[in-house]
């Protein structure tokens, strides 16, 4: 037998004396087992087919067990019994157990993503440019998704707490919520469509054709105005006007600024009563413009109205 259990190799004959008779068959005997021992080697030009298992030290990360002569802190190596452990530069970037996958670090896709399976996806960060189909996920970091059809939520939840930059298409069936009001941004420059529940805890803006037809925002929502004009720059909000002196069928006209509002908008306006309780002030005409729109309010009353209006808005982008 050329080697032993461990790997060791030792001749079958016992060393020869010098000035004594070598046998033939001694001398063949050792021949012939060198030659099976070489022949169980493996060779460096890679002839050898392997017909047993490969048996390397642990390794780490700084020093992987499997590695390269150009690069030797990039390879592969035991993180513990039944983890396997992939280093670049000789630090972890993935490890596999039984079930689960760990990546360190970014995951960029160019081809096709499939995860489902009935169990949540969880990313650090999550860089798509090719089509992926997920289940519930969980994203906690900053997210880029391009490409034609990038990506599509086939069902349970999408969470993320990070940033998320969207150039494609974000197809939603359930329930999404991006939280963390202030922290968490999902920018879509293209369509996009939620057909399930979309719960945003922060403000959002449209730059592309979006079902999504208004958003919430954060912050100040009021504003008091002078000289029958006020800016406030909020999708949704309250204008507490001057007080106003507006004779029986009477009109004024109300300039309110506001950078979100495109000509092509809906505004919703309705106003109320602040400091005045004469007249019947009602909204007649509202015209929306790029940066502003107008509201002209008219009083239907009987008496001149004395005091201020709130002015209640909401923007629908169209």
């Amino acid at each position: 037998m050329p080697r032993n259990g461990s790997g060791t190799y030792t001749l079958p004959q016992p060393a020869f004396v010098p000035n004594t008779i070598i046998t033939s068959s001694s001398v063949n005997s050792d021949l012939s087992d060198i030659a099976t021992a070489l022949s169980n080697s493996i060779s460096a030009d890679g002839q050898t087919t392997i017909t047993g298992q490969l048996k390397f030290p642990t390794g780490s990360a700084g020093a992987p067990s499997h590695t390269f002569a150009s690069d030797i802190a990039t390879g592969m190596y035991l993180v513990s019994a039944g983890v396997l452990g992939f280093a670049t530069a000789g630090i972890q970037s993935m490890q596999v157990a039984a079930g689960t996958t760990t990546i360190t670090g970014n995951l960029s896709v160019t081809g096709t993503i499939s995860a489902g399976g009935g169990g949540a996806q969880t990313f650090t960060s999550l860089v798509v440019t090719g089509t992926t189909t997920l289940a519930t996920t969980n994203i906690g970091g900053i997210t880029t998704i391009t490409g034609t059809n990038p990506l599509t939520l086939t069902g349970g939840n999408l969470a993320v707490g990070g940033n998320t930059v969207l150039s494609g298409l974000l197809t939603v069936g359930s329930t999404s919520t991006l939280a963390a009001t202030g922290v968490t941004t999902l920018t879509v420059s293209s369509t996009s469509t939620f057909t399930g529940l979309a719960t945003f805890n922060g403000g959002t803006s449209e730059s592309s054709t979006t079902t999504l037809a208004f958003h919430l925002d954060t912050g100040t929502k009021t504003a008091t105005g002078a000289g029958l004009n006020v800016t406030l720059n909020k999708m949704s909000g309250t204008i507490t006007t001057e007080s106003l002196a507006i004779a029986q069928a009477s009109k004024i006209t109300y300039t309110i600024n506001n950078s979100d509002v495109a000509a092509n908008d809906i505004v919703m306006v309705n106003v109320g009563n602040g400091t005045n309780n004469l007249g019947h002030p009602v909204v007649s005409v509202v015209n929306p413009a790029g940066g502003s729109f107008t509201v002209d309010i008219t009083n239907t009353g009987s008496s001149t109205t004395s005091g201020t209006l709130l002015i209640f808005f909401m923007v629908l982008k169209n």
